[in-house]
């Protein structure tokens, strides 16, 4: 969101400087998200579950897709 919303504003004042400070502010906040988010171990049944919830929506996304 940070990015798009500095492309829009480089894009109206015209300054490739705006872009430039908001792709490095996205960059950092993206860093900082991943550093202070905790990662918790998942059991394979649940995982299992996962990967067969994963393919259900993604046989429902091609179904609809091919309309």
């Amino acid at each position: 969101m940070i990015l798009v919303v500095s492309l829009i504003g480089a894009l109206g004042l015209h300054s490739s400087l705006f872009f430039f400070s908001g792709l490095v502010l996205a960059i950092a906040c993206n860093l900082w998200a991943w550093k202070r988010a905790k990662l918790v171990p998942i059991s394979k049944e649940s995982a299992a579950r996962a990967t067969t919830a994963n393919w259900f929506v993604t046989g429902i996304i091609v179904l609809f897709g091919l309309n």
